[in-house]
């Protein structure tokens, strides 16, 4: 079974075990036993198939813990923005099949990592994507719970961890942050090119080929106005309104 057959219940399960069994219960933040773990899950789930915000899953997970010190919010997004990618890939595949050209969109990232997976240039917010296919992606399965050695490109999201900074480059002021992954899964068209200067994908003009060309003019298209006039569209040429209808 791939990353993309796995049933929602299974999933939510998977997402409650990697994101908060494994990072908290197991470091004693957080006391779960069997039961809460299922209701956990089923919190999960129900907010996956309704289609809940972070917010709400965020406040059902305080909720039911009755803990408030647990950056909730987070876990909710990489549960709900990893399924979205899912969803998508699903509808890539269902749609175009596996050897289909994809790409993750990057979000204003502050991660290294991040960037260094994803992008080009990893010092260039702006280059231009690594493209892969969908298949790539699949066989690549998930990086939640995974350690950094391990990451490779995923259809779904990675915990890239916490940086350190200075609000208002207050050298006295330091905060840490949990970088938040918020790439997306994108589609690219054969006839795409990158922009550097626009800093996304654009439509190419596709040349014919000889069949196109061929076929193209062999069509004739012959429309009579409510003047009677013949007005003349195909073969190459530009629409021509027949002279003798004119006089």
């Amino acid at each position: 079974m791939n990353i993309l057959e796995q049933n929602i219940s299974d999933r939510s399960l998977n997402y409650v075990n990697k994101l908060i069994v494994q990072p908290l219960v197991s470091f004693g933040h957080l006391k779960l036993d069997e039961y809460d773990i299922k209701q956990l899950s089923d919190i999960v789930q129900d907010a996956l198939e309704n289609t809940k915000s972070n917010q709400s899953l965020a406040s059902s997970f305080g909720h039911y813990t009755k803990n408030w010190n647990i950056d909730w919010h987070w876990i909710a997004h990489h549960i709900t923005w990893d399924y979205y990618n899912i969803k998508q890939a699903q509808t890539i595949n269902k749609m175009f099949g596996t050897n289909r050209q994809v790409y993750k969109s990057i979000d204003n990232s502050h991660s290294p990592d991040c960037l260094a997976l994803y992008l080009s240039d990893s010092i260039n917010r702006k280059s231009e994507p690594k493209i892969f296919t969908l298949s790539e992606l699949i066989a690549n399965g998930s990086n939640l719970s995974k350690e950094k050695k391990d990451w490779k490109p995923v259809i779904g999201l990675t915990d890239f961890g916490f940086r350190k900074y200075h609000p208002d480059d207050n050298p006295e002021w330091e905060e840490i942050e949990h970088y938040y992954d918020n790439t997306s899964l994108s589609t690219k068209s054969e006839w795409e090119v990158w922009d550097k200067e626009e800093g996304c994908f654009i439509t190419e003009n596709k040349p014919l080929t000889e069949r196109q060309k061929k076929i193209r003019s062999l069509i004739k298209i012959t429309v009579t106005d409510d003047n009677g006039r013949t007005i003349n569209i195909g073969n190459d040429k530009n629409i021509s309104v027949d002279k003798n209808d004119l006089k």
